[in-house]
């Protein structure tokens, strides 16, 4: 089967899946937010945002663009292992992808915090032409690990030694130069123009997916104060507001109390507050609006960049000085990525087309 077949293959089961001939979705769907507690309203989000990137030509230039086409023909075996983390509804969807379209074969171990998705598409994918290179698992301990060429894994710094360790232990012997790690946790908008339509963007960067992911924004810079926006950003947050403030988490409450006293402004965002704040410094239940310039920014960015995803701006030509091109993105894509995004700055097809061919 050559990547041209692959793609007809990927794109064809998955929006045969999403048609739910068969209602295995929608009982996924249902599982999804009542066992594992996304919201519905995140979970069809996802659903469509895959129904739009999951296509032929989307899938076509990403091969091309990982020079897939260059190998196409050459046989391979290789066994790549994804360890697919639990935060956001079918997280691992673009490794799966990925290394089923460059003709490797995919052993997943599957987030007990995000599986019903998941294994509803790998179920249905597995009675594909595919379906021979194919097999997962939501315990680490039955992914067929003899004979892992490469891993893919994405998930939080301090989890990375833990996992290696794991693996040791049964039997993985994948090389190190083969293993690819992705820690970013959050990205960062910066407001320059803060029109309406930007505020928008931001509330759906923000509280999307209940602000979890890498792409999720944790903090906001801006030469703006978060006063002089405050009341559009209360306005444009109502709609996207989902908890009352007494049904607050008691951290929050005492972090709203905290600005009361120390005259910060605040504006609920969801289950969080954004807050003026002096520094960069991040709070799980806070995000700090700073006030402050771009070079300011730019030195942050830099000192975490292993931290920080993305950059966001308003408009392509925003570019800030100092931070790389390749971090910056647009607010309006936060939560709409392409397929072919590069989490970490490295886009997992191309990485596995150089590493195993």
């Amino acid at each position: 089967m050559n990547y041209r077949e692959r793609i007809s293959e990927i794109t064809g089961t998955v929006h045969k899946w999403l048609s739910d001939e068969q209602g295995s979705l929608a009982e996924a769907i249902d599982f999804a937010a009542l066992e594992e507690g996304f919201e519905r309203s995140d979970i069809f989000h996802r659903l469509q945002e895959l129904e739009r990137t999951i296509t032929d030509e989307a899938l076509t230039y990403w091969a091309e663009q990982a020079g897939l086409h260059l190998v196409d023909g050459k046989a391979s075996d290789s066994r790549i292992l994804c360890l697919h983390p639990g935060n956001l509804p079918l997280v691992g969807l673009q490794d799966i992808i990925a290394v089923l379209l460059s003709g490797c074969n995919y052993r997943g171990k599957i987030s007990s915090r995000e599986h019903h998705l998941t294994e509803s598409l790998l179920n249905c994918l597995k009675q594909s032409a595919l379906s021979e290179r194919l097999s997962w698992s939501t315990k680490l301990e039955e992914v067929e690990v003899d004979g892992i060429d490469a891993v893919l894994f994405s998930g939080s710094e301090e989890t990375v030694p833990k996992v290696w360790k794991k693996l040791h232990e049964i039997g993985c012997k994948c090389p190190p130069e083969n293993r690819l790690i992705r820690t970013a946790a959050y990205s960062v908008a910066w407001m320059e123009r803060c029109s309406d339509k930007d505020l928008h963007h931001l509330a759906e960067a923000l509280m999307r997916y209940s602000g979890n992911g890498c792409r999720s924004v944790k903090l906001i810079a801006s030469p703006l104060s978060l006063d002089e926006v405050k009341h559009r950003l209360e306005l444009t947050f109502q709609q996207f507001n989902r908890v009352d403030i007494k049904e607050q988490d008691k951290n929050v409450r005492r972090e709203i109390a905290f600005a009361l006293a120390t005259g910060k402004s605040t504006v609920q965002a969801g289950e969080k507050i954004i807050r003026s704040e002096l520094d960069f410094k991040l709070n799980d239940n806070v995000i700090p609006w700073v006030q402050t310039g771009p070079d300011q920014l730019a030195d942050f960015v830099n000192e975490k960049s292993l931290a920080v995803q993305n950059v966001y701006v308003e408009d392509r030509n925003m570019a800030l000085k100092g931070v790389l091109n390749d971090r910056l993105d647009l607010l309006s894509k936060a939560q709409t990525p392409e397929i072919y995004w590069c989490p970490d700055g490295i886009d997992p097809l191309k990485w596995i087309v150089q590493q195993l061919y």
